[in-house]
């Protein structure tokens, strides 16, 4: 099995988490938070460094608080050797309400960004957004379906167009990836029906966007590995 495939089967686990827990509970990103990080430090095979994040397999796994220039944040995914954070990772799975929030998303991702490499900490993130998804009202009940357009990847293309080592608000690399429910059912009104629908269903990826430049990378987690161990291991060097 590839990478790609083993990070969209682990994507699926937590998805199926977010459906049987809620959008509270962090069980759905201790799975794929443990399995990001474990394929970084296979592809790196270095006892020399250290990996924290939120663990599946162990209860004290956690995340790492990371001194930025503005204010501390705890980062989803810290690489370090000795006591020195060599990179660190943002991960967000979108669910639902995607549209509403999508400036809020790209915002906050900048700013994040920003607040740890400006003080000299490289800063990666990955997004995963489902192609079609729901949107909720307060009460649970489904509104209307969404789905992502181009207009909604214009932002990211452009983001892909940056020079890093120019903008610290860009991330020095970003992984997108864009998922499909395999089965898209129109008579679902609300959140129960929708998680009792989908909680045995899987998801697929969505290649449809492309034009993207060197920044970011579309649909391809074993590139963005590849890339981002490149780059940890240069600055072990």
């Amino acid at each position: 099995m590839s990478l790609n495939e083993e990070f969209l089967n682990n994507l699926i686990v937590s998805f199926q988490s977010y459906l049987k827990t809620g959008s509270r509970s962090n069980k759905k990103l201790k799975v794929i938070h443990s399995f990001i990080s474990d394929s970084i430090k296979h592809t790196l095979n270095t006892p020399k460094l250290s990996f924290h994040s939120l663990r599946n397999d162990i209860r004290t796994g956690r995340e790492k608080k990371v001194e930025g220039r503005y204010m501390e944040k705890a980062v989803d995914i810290a690489i370090c050797q000795n006591n020195d954070v060599l990179a660190a990772i943002g991960f967000k799975f979108v669910m639902s309400n995607y549209k509403q929030n999508s400036n809020n998303y790209f915002e906050n991702m900048l700013g994040e960004t920003a607040n740890i490499r400006c003080n000299n900490i490289p800063y990666f993130q990955i997004l995963v957004i489902p192609k079609m998804l729901p949107y909720f009202n307060k009460y649970g009940i489904i509104k209307h379906w969404e789905t992502i357009t181009k207009h909604n990847m214009h932002k990211y293309i452009v983001l892909s167009q940056d020079d890093c080592s120019q903008y610290f608000h860009t991330p020095e690399l970003t992984l997108l990836y864009i998922v499909k429910l395999q089965k898209y059912k129109d008579d679902i009104t609300n959140r129960n029906e929708y998680k009792n629908f989908y909680q045995d269903k899987s998801l697929d990826i969505d290649n449809s966007f492309n034009g993207f430049n060197n920044g970011v990378v579309i649909n391809d987690f074993e590139r963005f590995i590849d890339r981002l161990s490149h780059f940890i291991m240069y600055k072990m060097i």
